[in-house]
């Protein structure tokens, strides 16, 4: 059996769940109890970590943004000088760090990826449907 029933849990308003992400997790669906109001459900993701575990600050690693890393680079003499055109056609080369719509077109692929929808599974692979993507 790859899924082990654990139970269920209502999302309280005002109300915080936790749990490891080995778990997988299904979000339901939510109707207004009230339909002629307006209203929304918003999920916020914590990723708890291990306090024991050492993760690497942003002092040692390098900026991952496109924008923010070019105007580091280009502050350096060797690029600053050289003229806007050869600049963009330099970035128009480098794929890391990636830019924002690669990054976002990465994430949609993830997302995909990360959920089932292959209609052909039976029950003998998984019990139910379930989604691992990022909330």
């Amino acid at each position: 059996m790859l899924s082990q029933e654990l139970g269920s849990v209502e999302a309280l308003s005002g109300r915080c769940i936790c749990f490891p992400n080995i778990y997988q997790h299904q979000v339901s669906g939510f109707k207004l109890k009230d339909l002629s109001k307006p209203g929304d459900r918003k999920i916020l993701a914590f990723f708890l970590i291990d306090p024991s575990t050492r993760i690497p600050s942003a002092k040692v690693v390098p900026p991952q943004q496109q924008d923010w890393w070019a105007e580091k680079l280009f502050e350096l003499p060797r690029f600053g000088s050289m003229p806007l055109t050869i600049n963009d056609c330099l970035f128009e080369h480098i794929e890391w760090p990636m830019s924002l719509g690669k990054a976002r077109e990465e994430r949609l692929k993830l997302m995909t990826e990360r959920s089932t929808n292959n209609k052909t599974a039976t029950s003998m692979y998984f019990e139910q449907r379930f989604n691992l993507c990022e909330h």
